[in-house]
This record gives structure tokens, sequence and C-alpha cells, in this order.
């Protein structure tokens, strides 16, 4: 079978788990009735996204949807997944003028089809001296509520840039198994969803850099959908994890949307929005063997040359896609970028450490707790 073939059926039984999960929810909305029916007044919802010294990248939605409630650890699946549903339930507001407000300057966007608000807005002179910079929005036609959101400018002595994939490198995800997928979205919430050990003193290391307060941005690049933003900002805040800007995906409402260009485009189209914005800051980048990290990162290697400094994969699969990844690590060398397939956190910071990129002090904390 041809890695074409492959990808295709892939696609298509992904399509059918997808197809599944959609009447598992409209069964699991005919039982509960209006529970789950979008009310109240559109409401922008503000994601997690970057700026500079001169502006700031504003992005969200607005929505008419069910009020949320913040995960417990002791939900279980029915509540998990009553409350995956109202997410996806949600109502977009389509044609909606939008007023964002950032320090003194102001701006208006329309929605799109689905809702969705994207634009650049320069920001006040000086600059605050916080990293998040925090931006409002209104809906203003037809009038709605309103959400306060933050933009990340990078600190002065920022060194790097971290751009990490989520599922698969960050949370146990399962991505290549379907069924385990549908379970650790569906029926876990951001309390009881799990971290690989390690990763987060292995970020905050990175986020520190070697000098200890180097501030340096970590951002997050999932082809997961935007209805997922709060749940991701919740997992990275309840594991001690750095919060960073957040770049998901636009599922829309049409399956073809879902998989046409795939995690090929959405990823070099993320990095390229974060190495246009920081031009300065070398990049690391992170991500796993499940699916094409290491085809799509050698990609953006070779794009920006010298400016990605190493390729973190964790090795998550079996001996067949580990030799092809293998393959890739002489490819990305040839490109100035070291490629490195790691089996763990631990690994990876001792690599970094090597290259200066986080304190050999930290080294001890990320092996103990990369081996739990």
């Amino acid at each position: 079978m041809t890695e074409r073939e492959s990808s295709n059926r892939w696609s298509r039984l992904l399509g059918e788990a997808l197809a599944r999960t959609e009447d598992g929810i409209d069964t699991v909305r005919r039982l509960v009735g209006s529970a789950l029916a979008p009310s109240g007044p559109p409401r922008p919802r503000l994601y997690r996204s970057f700026g500079t010294a001169q502006g700031v990248r504003v992005i969200g939605r607005v929505v008419r949807d069910a009020e949320d409630r913040p995960a417990a650890a002791g939900d279980g699946p029915v509540r998990n997944l009553l409350a995956a549903a109202r997410r996806f339930e949600s109502e977009e507001v389509r044609g909606a003028t939008v007023r964002i407000r950032y320090g003194d300057c102001a701006a208006a966007m329309t929605t799109d089809a689905e809702g969705y608000f994207d634009g650049w807005l320069e920001g006040p002179r000086p600059l605050p001296e916080a990293a998040w910079q925090p931006v409002s929005a209104d809906v203003v036609a037809p009038e709605g509520a309103s959400a306060t959101g933050l933009a990340l400018v990078p600190p002065a002595g920022a060194r790097i840039s971290v751009i990490s994939d989520l599922d698969d490198t960050v949370i146990r995800t399962g991505v290549g198994n379907l069924f385990q997928l549908a379970a650790s979205t569906l029926l876990a919430n951001a309390r009881t969803r799990l971290p690989f050990p390690g990763v987060a003193e292995l970020y905050r290391a990175l986020a520190d850099g070697a000098g200890g307060n180097e501030g340096n941005p970590i951002s997050y690049v999932s082809s997961g959908p935007w209805h997922l933003h709060e749940v991701v900002v919740e997992f990275l805040e309840a594991r001690n994890i750095p919060l960073g800007p957040v770049q998901l995906r636009d599922w829309g409402t049409d399956r073809e949307r879902v998989f046409s260009g795939g995690h090929r485009l959405h990823k070099l189209a993320a990095i390229d929005r974060i190495a246009a914005a920081w031009p300065e800051l070398p990049m690391i980048l992170v991500g796993d063997s499940g699916q094409h990290d290491p085809e799509v990162y050698v990609e953006a290697a070779e794009r920006y040359g010298g400016r990605v400094r190493a390729i973190y994969i964790r090795d998550v699969t079996g001996p067949e896609r580990r030799a092809a990844v293998v393959q890739l690590c002489s490819a990305a060398a040839e490109l100035g970028a070291e490629m490195l397939l790691a089996p763990d956190s631990a690994a990876v910071a001792a690599h970094a450490a090597s290259r200066g990129w986080i304190a050999p002090d930290r080294l001890a904390i990320i092996r103990e707790t990369a081996e739990r």
C-alpha cells in the first residue's frame, strides 16, 4: 500500500469515526433536550495569540453557546461527553461586527461564514512591560457580549522560539488509534487527560532558557478544532506547562474541509505566521512520530534555513516508522537543523542543555520526572 493510499484509508476511517461521534452526540442531545441548545446573546471567544512591539494578531469566534463550566478531576465519562457535545454544538454567528481594542487602539472586524474573525491590530506606544498583552472584543452588531483575551509578545531577552505539537507530543492522546483518540477527546477532560512525563519541567526549562529568565515563547500548534481551545488552555494551566499562543484549525461544517490540505498545510502555515512575527528568533520544533511532524518540520527547515536549529521528535511508533524518521534526520542535518528521535523528555533536555538552550542544573528534575 502506497503512502497516499494509506493516508486516504486513514482519512476515510477518521471520517467514519467522526460520523459515529456525531451520531453519539445527537443521541445525547435528544436525551438531554435543551441542555445542549445554544442560548444567550452572541459572544466573542478570543483565542491565545501572539504579537510584537508593533501590534498583535487577534483571532476569535462569535458564537451562541451553552455556558461553560470548568472541568473537575472527579467528572465522569457522561459529564465529559456532555461538555464535549456543548463545545461542538455552538452556533456560529456569521457577518457579526466585532470591535477589538488593544491599549488605546481599536478596530472593527467582521466574522466569516463560520463565525471567525482574524486580523492584525497595531498597539500602544510604548509597549507595556508584561509579556502577555490584554485584548478585548465587543460584539456590536447584532448587539452581544464582551470578552477579553491575551496575546504574547516575547521580552527583549528571548533567545529562541519553541513551536510544539500537542497530541502525542505534550498530551497522551493516541492519535494513531481512532477509538483511543475519540475516547480521550470526548470522555476525558482537561483535568483528567495526562501529559507525557517530564514535559512540564522540560518546557519550563526551555521557556526560562540557559539564563534562567529569558522568557522564550512556546507556541502550540495542533490539527484539532478551535472548539478545543479552552480545553487546551485549561490543560496547560492545570499541568503547570508554560502557556503560549495556541493555533488550532477550523474544521467547518463540510467534512471535505477537515481533510483537504490536512496536517501538513495547517502546520506549515502556523509556523510561517510565527516565523514572520518573530524573525529575530531561531526556532526549535517539537513533535512526535505518530503523524507527519518529521516531514513537516524538515520542510520548515528547508524554508527557513539556519533558523530551525533543532527538531525534537517524540518516538511513539514502531520500528518501520522509526526507520523512516531516522532517514529524515540526515535530511534535516543537511539543512542545518539537528533532528533527534527521542524516547522521552530527558533525552530532549540533555540535547538542549548541550546546545546551551536550557540550564544544565534543570536536567536532574527533568530526568526524575521523565522516569515516573
